[in-house]
């Protein structure tokens, strides 16, 4: 078994941030992590399955290191070696080992280098081509353990690799004696070869896919920015495989790390899907108070009859999430200063059902449903503030959730439950060669 290192990702020093949950700005609460992201065993197994041709166009036609092998007073160099021929019969992951983590798997694997020999034989040297064809019954590459590196999703830097049911047959070339030479040289070399550039088109691939996905998102008119990024507590297998992430949302530092609310996996497999988002009550509220607090709720409206004026002046929101059955219900409550002509204020709590939507750009948003009644609010513009209100929200609320360029989203389903929401959806990738499966 052979054991590589696998290099870090370098990048710039970010906010770090955790699996995935976002908090959104400074509080002077502690923070909160909102959203949680888990990744399904049918996706990670799709995204191994689809490095299949990364690794064919990586090692087709690629150059391996000298080899050697020496008997007595004769010695052989492989120079020039490439690999002519890389094919397999199955690219597919597998849990495995004591703690059934996933390992990537290729079975049948067959691989011809061909290159240049040479032959010393005390002060002699003799030149000549040769090829030899190789076949591994299996090799085995893992332990892939989730981890992440600033911030960003990666795997634990140490691999090992496996190999089984290795037949080397004999080189093509001139001469017995030489043959064996070759064959001893390849027989020595070979598996340490295999591993490293296994391990180096693993990294190259994990490292151009993680370049693909989407953690930075301007909002409220580029004025600001959602960064989702990972906190210090690392990512996890759950027993049921999926991987869970652990990402901060943040619009401005926050003062202290988020607590972290860890929702319930999805296991049902009539509604299993690549990704689940599970959004907690307080995120909504952190976006709602970002645009109270840049006055895109304030206004000024007309009382009715009296076509008197009232200002509005928005100072906070909450936000109540009740999964009751399968229907989600969101309450959002806005406390406002009213302001009248006689210059008398009146502080109020109007509150509101709103509907959690999902567009194809990847964003979740909200539209303003219904207002809850209360007879002792003044009601004498509430359709006026209805209709304020639906624009703004309809203008300023959206909040993007991570996904992978290149990627459309397919078959969502929103989940109902207490304190928070899920949403559950598939990737489909506009190319053949599938990109990295958050």
């Amino acid at each position: 078994m052979l054991k590589l290192l696998l290099p870090l990702l370098i990048y710039p020093n970010l906010s770090a941030g955790q699996n995935l949950i976002i908090d959104v700005r400074v509080s002077l609460l502690p923070s909160f992590q909102c959203l949680v992201v888990q990744v399904s065993q049918n996706a990670i197994q799709e995204y191994v399955s689809s490095m299949s041709t990364h690794f064919l166009n990586t090692f087709q036609k690629s150059k391996l290191p000298p080899m050697e092998a020496s008997r007595f007073i004769c010695g052989v160099v492989l120079e020039e070696t490439e690999i002519t021929k890389f094919k397999f019969s199955n690219f597919s992951s597998e849990l495995a080992g004591p703690f059934k983590d996933y390992y990537l798997n290729i079975t049948d694997l067959s691989i011809t280098i061909s290159g240049k020999y040479i032959r010393n034989f005390l002060f002699f040297k003799f030149h000549d081509s040769f090829s030899v064809n190789l076949k591994f019954k299996r090799a085995s590459l893992g332990a892939l353990v989730p981890s992440f590196a600033n911030g960003l999703p990666f795997i634990h830097g140490v691999i090992n690799c496996d190999f089984a049911g290795l037949i080397i047959e004999n080189p093509i070339t001139d001469g017995w004696f030489v043959t064996s030479l070759i064959y001893d040289a390849v027989e020595e070399n070979i598996k340490e070869i295999v591993c490293h550039k296994m391990v180096e088109s693993l990294d190259k691939k994990i490292r151009n896919d993680i370049h693909e996905l989407q953690v930075d998102f301007p909002i409220f008119f580029n004025s600001s920015e959602m960064s989702y990024r990972m906190f210090k507590k690392a990512p996890y297998i759950s027993p049921s495989k999926q991987i869970r992430y652990f990402l901060e949302g943040e619009i401005e530092l926050p003062i202290s790390e988020p607590a972290v609310f860890l929702p319930n996996e999805v296991v049902e497999d009539s509604i299993q899907r690549h990704v689940a988002y599970h959004i907690h009550e307080k995120l909504l509220a952190e976006m709602l108070d970002g645009i109270c607090e840049k006055g895109l709720f304030d206004s000024n409206f007309t009382s009715l009859p009296t076509m008197k004026p009232v200002s509005y002046l928005c100072l906070g929101t909450s936000v109540i999430i009740q999964g009751l059955s399968n229907t989600i219900t969101i309450i959002i409550h806005i406390t406002s200063l009213e302001t009248y002509t006689d210059d008398q204020e009146k502080t109020q709590l109007r509150s509101f059902m709103v509907t959690p939507l999902h567009n194809s750009e990847h964003e979740l948003f909200i539209r303003l449903k219904s207002q809850i009644a209360n007879r002792w609010l003044d009601n004498t513009f509430t359709e006026q503030l209805f209709n304020h209100l639906s624009k703004v929200l309809s203008d300023n609320f959206r909040l993007p959730l991570p996904f992978i360029h290149n990627s459309s989203i397919s078959d969502v389903i929103f989940l109902a439950n207490a304190d928070y929401f899920t949403i559950l959806s598939n990737f489909d990738f506009h190319q053949d060669d599938t990109q990295f499966r958050l």
